[in-house]
């Protein structure tokens, strides 16, 4: 059966991922999943198992632990490896010189730890990387702090050799699942079907068009709302810190720590209120998951701001005068 061609446009509504269930014929990929709850997680497990029964080669590579909220953090330190079961492995970091202690590596690492196994294993690198799924929205200004975003954010960098298509899929857990695993573990085989349904159409369409999976150097950052999505919706990023579908700003919580003497330590905490942010509602994933679409964010490595060379002008005569105060350090 043939697909619906979809163009990605902002904001647009992409039905065809939603209809049921166009076949896809497309060829299998090989395939590295990773994430930042640990790799025994009911997000990446059934990941791991929907990619698998899709026909897909899959390795999983993961933290040994929870790490969530890791960002683009990279261990240093001295790494274990542990293999799992027959295509699954756990990363884990040296927290003193002979090792005795180790600790769950952080999601960057373990990414680029699943590069270099998946390489090995498939003889080549993997076609795609997948983070998650992420028991937590990771939209708006929170996807910054996310350990899954910042997984797939490495495997776009260049730190391996080479930039690979990559996606972070994350979600809330309804509201009846929350202290129900069972529940969140068919929620996440729900979340994990609509994953091999992206994969499959994003692989039909490059073959179809001879294209890559993703453009170079682009991620996607994928959340799946706790209710069945309206839809599918490609936005921006939104400003606003949505947490589990609150709009928060987030403060220091310590009233005395402003006026500690030398040597003095206070308890502090993070406060977090509820707010609204207009800035970038309109189009934004915040504002479209918070309606119940299913969100797609294009994001990528490149910190540089839009719109970076008319600041050019801010810093005229500057470097003069850094020669300058140069030179005259020197004589």
């Amino acid at each position: 059966m043939g697909g619906i061609a979809i163009r990605l446009k902002p904001g647009i509504i992409l039905i065809g991922l939603f209809v049921s269930l166009v076949a896809h014929s497309s060829r299998a990929l090989d395939i590295l999943i990773g994430n930042d709850d640990g790799w025994q997680s009911a997000g990446l497990q059934a990941l791991h198992d929907a990619m698998a029964t899709a026909g897909h080669r899959v390795i999983t590579v993961a933290p040994g632990g929870e790490q969530s909220a890791s960002g683009t953090a990279f261990d240093l330190a001295g790494i274990r490896i542990r293999r799992e079961t027959d295509d699954q492995y756990s990363v884990q970091v040296c927290i003193d010189e002979r090792c005795g202690s180790l600790s769950p590596a952080e999601p960057a690492t373990s990414v680029l730890v699943g590069i270099g196994l998946a390489t090995k294993r498939f003889g080549r690198a993997p076609d795609l990387v997948l983070a998650g799924i992420n028991l937590g929205a990771n939209v708006g200004g929170m996807a910054q702090f996310s350990g899954t975003v910042g997984g797939v954010i490495t495997a776009v960098s260049l730190p391996m050799g080479e930039s690979l298509p990559a996606i972070a899929i994350s979600t809330d857990p309804p509201r009846e699942c929350l202290r129900d695993e069972a529940c969140v573990a068919r929620h996440m085989a729900g979340v994990a079907d609509f994953g091999v349904k992206l994969v499959g159409h994003l692989a039909s369409r490059a073959r179809t068009n001879h294209e890559p999976l993703l453009p170079r150097g682009v991620a996607l950052n994928v959340n799946y709302p706790p209710t069945t999505p309206k839809g599918v919706r490609v936005v921006r990023q939104g400003r606003a810190a949505l947490l589990f579908g609150s709009n928060l700003k987030i403060g220091l919580e310590c009233s005395d720590c402003a006026t500690l003497e030398i040597g003095q330590s206070a308890e502090a905490g993070f406060e977090m209120a509820s707010r609204e942010d207009e800035a970038y509602r309109e189009q934004s994933d915040s504002l479209a998951f918070g309606d119940g679409y299913v969100t797609i964010v294009p994001i990528e490595a490149d910190y540089t701001a839009d719109g970076w060379e008319s600041l050019a002008s801010w810093f005229k005569g500057f470097d003069a005068n850094v020669s300058d105060e140069a030179d005259g350090d020197g004589e």
